[in-house]
């Protein structure tokens, strides 16, 4: 299985970070990497990299989020089941 991450980078004097400051998991999962590309360059996946991307905090701390498709650790986990 693989989900979608948004790795956030700071920006110092205009160059960013190696290495990322935070990782934002999405609640997304898929059977295959290339699902999960398909999906972020959709217009569903868009509208989900806009909302990570338009956080104030990001915009105003000078902050680059770059998305990735990530394999996950534990694809037994199913994120749209509702919390017990």
């Amino acid at each position: 299985m693989f989900q979608i991450a948004a790795l956030i980078f700071s920006i110092v004097n205009g160059v960013p970070s190696a290495e990322p400051d935070g990782t934002i998991l999405s609640r997304h999962h898929f059977e295959t990497v290339e699902a999960c590309q398909d999906f972020l360059v959709s217009d569903k996946g868009k509208v989900l990299q806009e909302t990570i991307t338009g956080n104030p905090e990001f915009q105003h701390t000078g902050s680059l989020v770059k998305f990735e498709c990530r394999m996950t650790s534990d694809p037994g986990i199913n994120p749209d089941s509702p919390p017990r």
